[in-house]
């Protein structure tokens, strides 16, 4: 849904979408590494890896992103070959989730009271 909203602004601001854009290339898949580093993280028994399509080296432009650079030629952080990036927990962060989650329980209610007693970044999966 983001990825579409992101896309239908762009559009709407008349910035470089349409026509197999890079842009519209770059969205769906950032999109899409964000939801994989937080998906199944509150599953007491989680995939051991997750994969993406990488057609972007999506580590150098976030990290130009913080860094404040200017990020408009995309074809910079374009692959020149399609890799394959995994989404994995590692052991000391399954150890944590696994903690919490004994303790709280994976329902709603012991996932909220989990994300209070720790940081996102700590339990996102690494890429």
């Amino acid at each position: 849904m983001a990825a579409r909203a992101c896309l239908a602004a762009l559009r709407k601001a008349r910035v470089g979408v349409g026509g197999g854009s890079l842009i519209e290339a770059l969205v769906p898949e950032g999109a899409e590494y964000h939801r994989l580093m937080l998906s199944e993280i509150f599953r007491v028994d989680p995939p051991e890896a997750l994969r993406q399509t990488a057609g972007f080296n999506l580590a150098l432009f976030l990290g130009a992103v913080r860094r404040r650079e200017d990020v408009r030629d995309l074809r910079r952080f374009r692959r020149a070959v399609e890799g394959v990036r995994e989404f994995v927990l590692t052991p000391a962060q399954q150890r944590t989730l696994n903690t919490y989650l004994r303790q709280f329980g994976a329902t709603p209610w012991g996932v909220g009271r989990l994300l209070t007693k720790v940081r996102l970044p700590d339990i996102v999966r690494q890429v």
